[in-house]
């Protein structure tokens, strides 16, 4: 097996001097290394060149804001010159893209300065039609595209009041002024130049699969989530996705955001509130943004996310130190008239190194000493939450599949060139046998899927929740002039560019794969989003998998009453209104999805969207409290002892776990499990 697979990072040792290349230069060096190292690198020809044109389409203007029909047309005509240009170092088609998009962004600049002095005027009887990275209007329509935009984003604000003139033409000027600084944003220190040539890089890259990404040397130090041990803070790193929003990046082990049980990576920072003054994140540079946030004078603040689903939620966090220590994980005891169970939330299988990079502590550590304090508590079953979790170090999720099992084959790694490996839990005995529940997710991947299906498959754990992403792929971080070396290691410089690219592909045990079909839970609960397609199949690129042939000389121990589970639970839930209402928000939520025609009309009647929004505060007015207590284990009895601040943090995760109707759900899943192997 290659000696990189493994490798979540690279350090190398000598800085020297070296010249700055360009962005074509970099784009040779780019594919030179996915070639060398990928997984099931992609020839380059015209398909992947009219891929590649639509990736990048929709980084650099997915709402057709910029770019011309007459452009695009240009742009996917000049694409099919992009093998030659990787081949000899040329820059035909960058320079092409580079001129035609520098142009748009400018012209739109100027066009909205433009606007700034015009009093707003509504459009009657009109509408927009956004499908992303799919719609471009001719040259001629281009302003008044961005008018409809504007009236759009202002209607959407305004969101079917009954408000004067005077006010929609004040929230017309907050959203013109965001626009103004998103465009900005981009000539501040020419960094215009950047951007193009990131989205030129990033889109050569993920043509190759959506994991496969190129990182500057500050998005590789952001990725790798290097924060301070000795500094407060909030616990998560920010970047800029392609509409220029901050957004959640990575969540710090440990830190106030885990802690909260509330974020998760890919959530947007539209505002953070601090002493009720609210700040407004949605036009704001990264580095004022981090600078604000890092501030000494700031303990504690109000953050309001929107989430994958366009719903704004708010989130209060206090500042704390940033340690990769014990008690990480946080375990709670659920406890009805009768049982007491286990509760452990993980979003990230997470891995703490020692100075010289090697593998020293991790989450499967942290959770074995959750367990065995768990297990002097009582607990006749453990829930182990792994909803939102979108992985992390693959290790890891083999190191926690062995607590739960003796010993075996867990699964299969292919990396390609070579013959596929076994990959076995090798440490006979376990710290735990006791019933076990795991809950999923639509944003449940990689190391999470790894980890339930394994267990799912050795008749380990009944599986909750929804079908999880379905990514079995790994990465690997490179400097993108690897493929010029024997090893990595050899290179004596310190790179400026990284390609974050796929090395291989995980499959069950029995030769099966979770790629772009996911985890099928168990017990499939409703979920709001159940009539849109989601996760990892939705991507272009996604790598095909299907079967792999290995023997593996696999037979589990252990036995597992699913049927008699899942019919308990359906009995149970035959008229549960909280379902109920999850079904009817789905179907109005997927029509209104599904919907690419807006009327931009300050009068019209959007049924759809009037339903949905119905839907969805019914949803949020439900009120259904667990009839379980939950408290901490005794050994955090301390908390008594601790500041109101981290008192306050503490009792908010509890009360939300009590109105966690998935939580609930899975807590009576568990008695089943609980009561079925009492009557053995």
């Amino acid at each position: 097996m290659r000696n990189h697979f493994l490798i979540s990072c690279i350090f190398i040792g000598a800085n020297i001097f070296s010249f700055a290349q360009t962005t074509c230069e970099k784009a040779s060096d780019l594919i030179g290394t996915i070639n060398k190292f990928h997984y099931n690198a992609k020839p380059i020809d015209s398909s992947f060149s009219e891929l590649f044109s639509d990736i990048l389409l929709d980084k650099s203007d997915a709402y057709g804001l910029f770019l011309s029909s007459e452009n695009v047309s240009t742009i996917k005509g000049i694409s099919y010159a992009l093998a030659d240009d990787l081949k000899t170092n040329e820059c035909t088609f960058y320079e092409a893209f580079s001129g035609i998009i520098q142009t748009a962004i400018t012209d739109s600049k100027s066009f909205l300065l433009q606007l700034e002095n015009e009093k707003f005027k509504l459009i009657e009887n009109d509408s927009i039609t956004i499908d992303k990275g799919k719609i471009y209007v001719q040259n001629s329509e281009i302003k008044y595209r961005w008018r409809k935009w504007l009236q759009y984003l202002t209607i959407r604000t305004i969101d079917g009041e009954e408000v004067s003139s005077a006010k929609i033409d004040s929230v017309y000027k907050t959203i013109l002024s965001r626009e103004q600084c998103r465009l900005d944003s981009y000539f501040i220190n020419n960094s215009l130049d950047k951007k193009i040539g990131e989205w030129y890089l990033t889109s050569l890259a993920n043509t190759f699969d959506p994991h496969t990404n190129y990182f500057s040397v500050d998005e590789k130090e952001s990725f790798d989530g290097s924060l301070s041990d000795e500094n407060l803070s909030f616990g998560f790193e920010l970047e800029r996705n392609e509409r220029g929003q901050l957004k959640v990046a990575s969540i710090v082990p440990g830190g106030a955001a885990w802690n909260s049980n509330q974020i998760n990576e890919g959530i947007i920072l539209n505002a953070v509130i601090v002493n009720k003054i609210e700040k407004d994140f949605s036009c704001i540079g990264y580095g004022e943004a981090m600078n604000f946030l890092n501030s000494s004078e700031i303990e504690s603040a109000k953050f309001v996310f929107e989430t994958e689903t366009g719903v704004l939620d708010t989130v209060n966090l206090i500042k704390t130190p940033i340690t990769v220590q014990e008690n990480i994980v946080q375990s709670f005891i659920l406890k009805d008239s009768s049982k007491t169970v286990g509760y452990i939330y993980l979003p990230s299988f997470y891995a703490s190194e020692n100075e010289f990079g090697i593998s020293t502590n991790g989450c499967a550590a942290d959770i074995s000493r959750e367990i065995i304090r768990l297990k002097k508590e009582g607990i006749e079953a453990l829930i182990i939450d792994l909803r939102g979790n979108g992985g992390g170090h693959m290790l890891e999720a083999i190191n926690l599949i062995g607590i739960f099992i003796d010993y075996g084959t867990l699964g299969i790694v292919d990396n390609g060139d070579e013959k596929p490996s076994l990959i076995k839990d090798l440490n006979r005995g376990l710290i735990y046998a006791g019933p076990l529940t795991v809950m999923i997710d639509e944003f449940s991947a990689s190391a999470s899927e790894f980890f339930a299906i394994t267990l799912q498959d050795y008749n380990r754990a009944i599986i909750v929740g929804s079908v999880s992403y379905g990514k079995s792929t790994a990465q690997s971080i490179l400097p993108i002039k690897a493929y010029r070396y024997e090893s990595p290691e050899e290179m004596d410089f310190e790179p400026k560019d990284y390609v974050k690219l796929t090395v291989g592909c995980f499959y069950r045990v029995n030769g099966d794969t979770y790629q772009r079909k996911g985890v099928i839970p168990d017990i499939l609960f409703p979920s709001i989003i159940d009539g849109i397609a989601t996760g990892e199949k939705t991507s272009p690129s996604a790598i095909l998998a299907d079967h792999i042939d290995k023997k593996t000389y696999f037979k589990t121990p252990y036995t597992l009453q699913r049927e008699e589970v899942k019919h308990k639970y359906e009995l149970r839930n035959v008229n549960n209104p909280y379902f109920k209402l999850v079904k009817n928000l789905s179907m109005s939520y997927s029509e209104y999805w599904k919907t690419s025609t807006y009327s931009i009309d300050i009068n019209s009647n959007n049924i759809t969207n009037d339903a949905y929004l119905n839907s969805l505060k019914e949803y949020y007015s439900f009120e259904n409290k667990a009839s379980f207590s939950v408290n901490n284990p005794s050994y955090l009895a301390g908390y008594s002892n601790q500041h109101d601040n981290e008192k306050e943090i503490n009792f908010s995760v509890m009360e939300d776990i009590t109105e966690d109707q998935e939580i609930i759900e899975a807590f009576f899943v568990t008695l089943d499990l609980i009561n079925i192997k009492n009557d053995k």
